[in-house]
């Protein structure tokens, strides 16, 4: 079995684990969290990093800044939990307009694009610890693992061009070959799974007379190329 379905196994495992919980009244001591993160300043990774030489400077640009983010966890005690929790990270694009070769002369009239999109999810474990900082604020902190999936699609887009044909060159060239329709080539995913750490601060407000709690976190993640930083807000069920 390749990583990338014991990621998939895995992530379906986390799902289902929190479906079981927020529908068994009998479990006590569990809660479900769910609600958004937002990641200001992701990283974007780049074609270059592919290995793929630019001629042209590269623009990149964040897709989706804010994801879904969801756990469940079982509180041990007044102060301390465990939690499993699934994540999206924010999709990124890189592009770059590339130049068009024949027989090692630019062709002026001709400029293709190429495209990097990256999608990345997450699903971890950890425990934490919170104690009240006064009669309405709980201060929360968090740790653990996270198994990350990071996905990739890289796209070559050429556009319509003639092909210049040297005069001694006509015989070997069919016309049907000379120009050259628009067209898209598709490389083959790429797929990378790492285990990464996380870490999270924050703090948790009860709603008077209900079994619901308002979070907001502060979140790193160490990821395989770069620490991120993130902000997540969402409500805390306690079964």
């Amino acid at each position: 079995m390749t990583l990338h379905k014991y990621f998939k196994l895995l992530k379906y495992c986390v799902v289902s684990a929190l479906v079981l919980l927020t529908t068994n009244s009998v479990v006590g001591n569990f809660y479900f969290q769910g609600g958004g993160s937002f990641w200001p300043d992701f990283s974007v990774q780049q074609i270059t990093s592919s290995g793929i030489p630019l001629d042209r400077p590269q623009q990149s640009s964040v897709v989706r800044n804010i994801d879904v983010w969801i756990s469940a966890g079982y509180a041990l005690n007044d102060n301390w939990n465990i939690e499993a929790f699934f994540a999206r990270l924010p999709e990124t694009n890189a592009f770059s307009p590339i130049n068009v070769y024949y027989q090692g002369v630019r062709i002026d009239a001709a400029t293709g694009t190429i495209n990097l999109a990256t999608e990345t999810a997450m699903v971890g474990v950890g425990g934490g610890y919170e104690f009240p900082i006064s009669e309405r604020i709980w201060l929360t902190g968090k740790v653990g693992f996270a198994f990350a999936q990071n996905e990739s699609d890289l796209d070559l887009f050429l556009p319509n061009f003639q092909v210049p044909i040297a005069p001694e060159d006509i015989d070997d060239f069919d016309v049907s070959d000379i120009t050259q329709d628009i067209d898209v080539f598709h490389f083959d995913e790429e797929s990378e799974s790492t285990v990464d750490t996380f870490f999270a601060v924050g703090i948790r407000v009860p709603i008077d007379h209900t079994n619901t709690s308002v979070t907001a976190t502060y979140q790193l993640v160490k990821t395989a190329k770069n620490t991120e930083s993130g902000l997540f807000l969402g409500l805390r069920w306690d079964i």
